[in-house]
């Protein structure tokens, strides 16, 4: 595995990380 695999491995991780923290943040809103 090479680094530019594991650099976009990690980006794609942590981006995905962030859409659901964001999707949370949403649906707690609605809730409200």
């Amino acid at each position: 595995m090479d680094l530019v695999h594991v650099v976009i491995g990690f980006v794609v991780s942590l981006g995905g990380f962030y859409f659901i923290h964001k999707i949370i943040q949403v649906a707690e809103k609605h809730e409200n």
